[in-house]
């Protein structure tokens, strides 16, 4: 599949190579590089789609004189978008393909170049989420219809390289965060018993932060300075969080209506995509008011949005996983790491290298029947 988009009112196509899409714009400014990005379409039709991206002060606020905006002509929809500041790569789930996204090099003034690559096919046409770990260097992402939450190696061209994390007793996986400092997982399920719950990054130690007073929770948010989740209740219409114990639970935000879709946290500042009134609004997160002020673009509705910023992503933590010796992928545990096998792979006995579960399986029978 080809993609075209339209960048100071040039159409350029991106040709999608096997392994990546290679672009070339303007030149990389690295002063400019900071912000939000933000997924938007034509409300009128969801036949192509825009990225959107605004500047933010050093306490979080917009710089609505900032904003930058790529068209894509081609029919993409793009509900879900991350980055990894530190590799300068943006990350965007693409619902009618089912295709993960990489732009590598990104710049939040659209300079370049960019190459754009797949990081994983097969995604379904439910509710998708992205988390990414900036410190190992992992994508994580719920899907509804899968009912499952997986975790990938962006470190590795190999793109078997993931693992279903968590299957079991899940609904309706939406909403997902994440904490790679804390090691930490956070994510929304859906259905007849609806919770927001939390585990390890292996997918260990898994239990429920809030199971009570929660309709439709689609979109979480973790504030790593405050260790507090924020998420979208779309079934309660609030703006709600929590620590990260579950304790203190607090009505951020309440409307009268279903309009919010996607949130992000960042310094002292919520940023909430609104469908309703087809705009970005703008909160005060430490005295809950909204900026009189929106981001709107005529016409178009606003999807996904993320902070790229190297405040966002501390990176002066320890890395553990750097010299810890992973086969296949690596995740960041309270205070060390562990290793994580690709699907269809068990780990050996040293816990860092991984051998085949069926051959393994095969083994342990013919063991068993010489025995």
């Amino acid at each position: 599949m080809d993609i075209h988009y339209t960048y100071n009112h040039e159409t350029i196509q991106i040709i999608l190579w096997p392994t990546f899409v290679l672009v070339s714009v303007l030149p990389y400014l690295e002063g400019n590089d900071r912000g939000l990005i933000i997924t938007l379409t034509p409300s009128y039709s969801y036949d192509n789609i825009y990225i959107e991206t605004v500047s933010i002060t050093t306490d979080g606020a917009p710089d609505f004189d900032s904003r930058r905006t790529l068209n894509f002509s081609t029919k993409v929809l793009f509900l879900s978008v991350e980055g990894d500041y530190a590799l300068r790569q943006s990350y965007m789930y693409e619902y009618y393909s089912g295709i993960i996204y990489r732009d590598s090099n990104f710049s939040i003034d659209f300079s370049g170049p960019n190459y754009w690559s797949i990081v994983h096919e097969g995604v379904s046409m439910g509710s998708v989420k992205l988390a990414v770990d900036w410190i190992n260097h992992n994508i994580y992402w719920t899907d509804s219809q899968f009912k499952w939450i997986v975790v990938q190696s962006l470190a590795s061209i190999d793109k078997s390289m993931y693992r279903i994390l968590i299957h079991e007793n899940l609904e309706g996986p939406h909403a997902l965060t994440l904490d790679p400092m804390e090691g930490l997982l956070f994510w929304s399920d859906i259905g007849s018993f609806t919770k927001i719950e939390v585990s390890s990054l292996s997918g260990k130690n898994r239990k429920s932060l809030i199971s009570s007073n929660l309709i439709m929770p689609i979109s979480l948010a973790a504030d790593y300075g405050a260790r507090r989740i924020y998420w979208i209740d779309s079934g309660r219409y609030t703006l709600e969080s929590i620590t990260y114990e579950g304790k203190e639970r607090k009505i951020f935000f309440k409307t009268s209506y279903n309009s919010f879709f996607d949130l992000a946290v960042y310094k002292d500042y919520l940023y909430v995509t609104n469908l309703e009134y087809q705009e970005v609004d703008f909160f005060n997160k430490m005295n809950g008011e909204k900026l009189e002020k929106s981001l709107i673009r005529e016409g178009e509705i606003y999807l996904g949005v993320t902070v790229f910023h190297p405040e966002a992503q501390p990176t002066s933590v320890t890395a553990y996983c750097v010299n810890y010796g992973c086969e296949h992928i690596c995740v960041t545990e309270k205070g060390g790491a562990s290793c994580v096998c690709r699907d269809g792979y068990i780990l050996n006995q040293d816990m860092k290298t991984c051998s085949d579960a069926v051959q393994c399986d095969l083994l342990s029978h013919r063991a068993a029947d010489i025995y």
